[in-house]
């Protein structure tokens, strides 16, 4: 049901916010990043690892989920000062995919993420 899978939803937003993410030295849980936006899982391009996607009112947090999927793992935090997220149009690869640029000042280099949800 909706109800259900909100609810789910909601469970798994509260165990990444207030459990233990190994990697994360930014204080005790990612709780002190304020309230959570929006979390969703995407699958990153070309090969498709899954991540998480945590949107707080000032970063954007990347987590994976460790192989037994038991814990989550912090893989990276982007202010979001310092990205672009741009749609990408549907083709035969994907569906309902973004690009998310980071921007490096100062440099000219440009990191790149394509994800689908």
């Amino acid at each position: 049901s909706t109800c259900g899978a909100i609810r789910r939803e909601k469970e798994l937003e509260l165990e990444v916010v207030t459990g233990r993410v190994h990697g994360w030295d930014g204080g005790d849980t990612l709780a002190t990043l304020g309230e959570v936006i929006r979390m969703g899982s995407v699958a990153f391009l070309p090969d498709h690892r899954d991540r998480y996607l945590i949107l707080f009112p000032t970063v954007l947090v990347m987590l994976s989920v460790s192989p037994r999927m038991s814990a989550f793992i912090f893989e990276g935090s982007y202010p979001l000062s310092s990205i672009h997220v741009s749609k990408l149009e549907d083709n035969d690869q994907h569906k309902n995919a973004f690009e998310i640029s980071e921007l490096v000042i100062g440099t000219a280099a440009i990191k790149r993420h394509q994800c689908y949800q």
